[in-house]
């Protein structure tokens, strides 16, 4: 399966997620994680539509990689780049280890 597309749309770091970081900084409600063009608040719907056309540019059929699949991808990634599951429980904000161990693959 073809992760590359997606995975650069929301790598910590990557090139979409620190335009987002600067866009957000830029608005007028410091809580904003994710702006859009106009630099105001990204709704679920815009992130959704972005996160589509992304998959569509990878060329990854829907039932093979969905929007609700990031949470699952951001904790196995904080789980192998910290090599312990208790960095991405911290993340996710499980309360219990065992729910962590659920969503990391």
């Amino acid at each position: 399966m073809r992760h590359t597309a997606i995975t650069h749309l929301v790598q910590a770091g990557g090139p979409a997620y620190r335009q987002a970081h600067r866009r957000a900084q830029n608005t007028i409600d410091g809580r904003t994680v994710f702006a859009s063009e106009r630099r105001t608040h990204a709704g679920g719907d815009a992130l959704r539509f972005r996160f589509d056309r992304a998959r569509l540019a990878a060329r990854v059929e829907k039932d093979r990689f969905q929007f609700r699949d990031l949470r699952a991808k951001a904790g196995t990634d904080k789980t192998e780049a910290s090599g312990d599951i208790r960095a991405a429980q911290l993340q996710l904000g499980h309360k219990s280890l065992k729910m962590t161990e659920h969503y990391v693959r």
